[in-house]
């Protein structure tokens, strides 16, 4: 099953290095409470223990509910010593619906840790918020290599933050987490957050909003606050509400939010409106980047994500592909991304295809909303690519250069108190996409959108690789949309010159149970292709031969067993070289 999954992503050498200094910094200058052999009880060691120290608990389940004491000490399952996950699997911390599962509320600083366990049956605190964790009154646990599932609570099933706290989890696996009123996996207020390497899957909230995240400042200090999430997927989470089921940001009354996403995925969530994400108030200042929102449903609109209400930003490197508005089957706009009421968005290197709804499937700009377009690309998009709306006696405002939009300026629906600004550069052709693969949305060799993108992209403060992780500018000139092109490159005499050696992401990503895996090589080299677990073990090698493309992996070991769930790294060796790493995950 999924929840059995968790995801730390480090190199192997990486980890062993990490927690080798962590071990003889233990042994050198803390004491090690050992749980049930020193102390019966988790909360027991806690008790025991002074700051600096480890309470190191064996496999097992029980049954409590624990509380840090203002104790900056360790507790961990034996995770921290053999980096297998199975140890978080068989590590239990059971609520038994008796309140919160883990509590910070007495200030503890970064080096509180709690890591390697499943964290379960969690039921919230006195206020019925916070079934598996809460964090309160100023407290910055680290959070890692945890699986925190099948919680319950009116608000933040999973966790909750409150009070001028910070969140920092890494490598953390929310799932099945249910919150009867507002978000199933996280609710965040008046705190930083930090978030990397984390999946939040299938966690709902009943009533309202916000399936996942739900982050919300209520104060009117002049506060900055941080929201960071990087590597992190939101699949199949839902809610009835609007606010945003993946993510949900909004800001208080003189506060800012400065919120980064990247290289992040929203995938097959479901809402009311505004299923994937949700940046509301003028505070809201963000970027997201490298991101991928895909096959997002809402019954009414705005399926692919929200801005509104002042938030300002960029978007970079996005891919808004599949999604759905308008099931409920009215009238409502936008497949994908909604600027509304105010709110003022760049999109730079974007790709939307295939969105739909009744009008606007691409995109939609209204209420004040205000937009650009720059090197981005619209098409397969069903009504509308992109649709220029009013409410409230105000239109949108849209800037778009060296763009293509399928049908051009004509697909896009513009009302009387909106206005389009058609800039240069902008063309109507198949863009070509190469159609397979884990990137069907990437351009084929001869796509009119290489190289034709603005030619001076000073100002626009790109990334430095696409969304496939491939360097942005190739071939002395940007091309249009979320990928980078890798075989063109434009010289004197415009001589097309192929790239040699390659290693493509695997697809399906995650898969269950078979996935594949495609390079490009050339004739007359050694190669092999290497399958790692997070421990650093090899568990599969392919020989690769003349004329061979692609593998595909079963999800077996050397010897066809099969292994668990969790992230691999597929390592491509060219004649006894390293050439390239990359990582899959494996559910089931």
């Amino acid at each position: 099953m999924l929840k059995s999954m968790i995801n730390p992503v480090l190199s192997g050498k990486t980890l062993i290095l990490f927690f080798v200094l962590l071990v003889v910094t233990t042994c050198l200058y803390s004491t090690i409470i050992n749980v049930p052999a020193d102390q019966p009880t988790i909360q027991n060691g806690i008790y025991a223990a002074v700051d600096a120290d480890t309470v190191l608990v064996a496999e097992g389940t029980y049954e409590e509910n624990i509380n840090f004491d203002g104790k900056n000490i360790v507790v961990a399952s034996n995770y921290i010593i053999t980096q297998d996950t199975v140890q978080v699997n068989q590590t239990i911390i059971d609520g038994n619906q008796n309140g919160t599962v883990v509590t910070f509320e007495n200030g503890e600083n970064d080096t509180a840790v709690l890591t390697g366990f499943t964290i379960t049956n969690g039921s919230g605190n006195q206020d019925q918020f916070g079934g598996g964790i809460v964090i309160v009154n100023e407290s910055q646990p680290t959070l890692e290599y945890l699986v925190i599932t099948e919680n319950t609570a009116l608000r933040g099933a999973g966790i909750y933050c409150n009070d001028f706290s910070e969140l920092t989890m890494n490598s953390v696996l929310l799932s099945y987490n249910v919150a009867d009123n507002i978000a199933g996996g996280i609710y965040c207020i008046n705190s930083n957050m930090h978030l990397e390497n984390c999946v939040f899957y299938e966690n709902e909230a009943i009533s309202d909003h916000s399936g996942a995240i739900n982050y919300y400042v209520n104060s009117d200090n002049l506060n900055i606050y941080d929201v960071e999430i990087e590597h992190c997927y939101f699949m199949e989470n839902q809610s009835p509400g609007t606010a945003g089921v993946g993510v949900y940001l909004a800001d208080g009354l003189n506060t800012t939010i400065e919120a980064f996403v990247r290289n992040s995925y929203f995938l097959g969530n479901s809402s009311m409106s505004n299923t994937a994400f949700r940046f509301r108030g003028e505070g809201v200042i963000f970027e997201l980047t490298n991101c991928t929102i895909s096959e997002n449903e809402a019954v009414n609109y705005t399926a692919g994500g929200a801005f509104n209400t002042g938030s300002t930003g960029k978007v970079m490197n996005c891919l808004f592909s599949s999604n759905i508005a308008n099931t409920g089957g009215s009238n409502w706009n936008s497949g994908g991304p909604t600027v509304w009421s105010g709110a003022n968005v760049d999109f730079v290197n974007c790709t939307f295809v295939d969105n739909s709804a009744a009008s606007g499937a691409g995109l939609t700009v209204g209420g004040g909303g205000i937009a650009t377009l720059t090197n981005c690309i619209f098409w397969g998009n069903s009504f509308e690519q992109i649709g220029l709306t009013e409410q409230n006696d105000q239109g949108g405002t849209l800037t778009v250069n060296y763009c293509d939009v399928q049908d051009g300026i004509d697909s896009i629906g513009v009302s009387p108190l909106s206005t389009l600004n058609w800039g240069a550069g902008n063309i109507d052709e198949d863009p070509l996409f190469v159609g397979t693969g884990d990137y069907p949305f990437s351009l084929q060799d001869l796509s009119p959108c290489v190289n034709t993108g603005i030619p001076d992209t000073t100002g626009l403060n790109l990334p430095e690789y696409d969304l496939a992780e491939n360097p942005r500018v190739y071939g002395g000139r940007i091309d249009m949309g979320a990928y980078e092109n890798q075989n063109v490159v434009v010289g004197a005499n415009d001589d097309l010159i192929p790239l040699a050696t390659k290693l493509n992401q695997n697809y399906p990503n995650p898969f269950n149970p078979t996935t594949t895996i495609e390079f490009s090589i050339e004739q007359n080299e050694q190669m092999e292709l290497e399958i790692y677990n997070l421990k650093g073990q090899k568990i599969r090698q392919f020989s690769i031969f003349n004329g061979q493309s692609s593998i595909v992996w079963d999800g077996t070991d050397q010897t066809s067993k099969p292994v668990s769930s969790g992230i691999y790294f597929y390592k491509l060796n060219v004649n006894e070289e390293t050439e390239a790493i990359r990582k899959m995950i494996l559910l089931k």
